[in-house]
This record gives C-alpha cells, structure tokens and sequence, in this order.
C-alpha cells in the first residue's frame, strides 16, 4: 500500500500542475480545493472543487457540454462493465 500511495501521490502532483499551472483547461481559477480518499481495498482517489473566475463560469448548458461527457459502455464489447 505505501508503493501505491507514492506513486498515486507522484501523480496527483504531476496533475495539479498541468491541470493549475500549465494549462488552464477550464479557465483562471479563484480558488481549489482537494480531498484525498481510501476505498475499502486501500487505493486513492482525489476529489477536487475547483472555483473559477466569473469570467470563466458556465452558465449555458452547451458550454458545459464541451467539458463534460459521457457514454454507456457497449454491452458487447464490454460484458464486464
């Protein structure tokens, strides 16, 4: 478990950086904040808040589209899902 959590920490790290630092996908942020969780098995996971400048918030539905998306796997291709 300590190898999973450096390397799940490495990564986290590599993340925030490109995500707050290099880029700006979603714009200039106000503020962030992140939690780090455990599952049941002892693997990480990260939720973040991210705050944006007012200049930046979506307010209309097709801009969030172009962010978020989804799809429902196929039944097929994959059963174990």
């Amino acid at each position: 478990p300590d190898l999973i959590v450096m390397v799940f920490h490495a990564n986290l790290e590599v993340f925030k950086n490109e995500l707050f630092k290099k880029i700006y996908r979603f714009g200039e942020l106000t503020a962030y904040t992140c939690v780090i969780e455990f599952q049941q098995r002892n693997f990480p996971y990260a939720h973040f808040l991210l705050i944006l400048k007012l200049h930046y918030k979506i307010f209309k539905l097709k801009e969030f589209d172009k962010i978020v998306s989804t799809e429902i796997p196929h039944k097929v291709k994959y059963i174990h899902l």
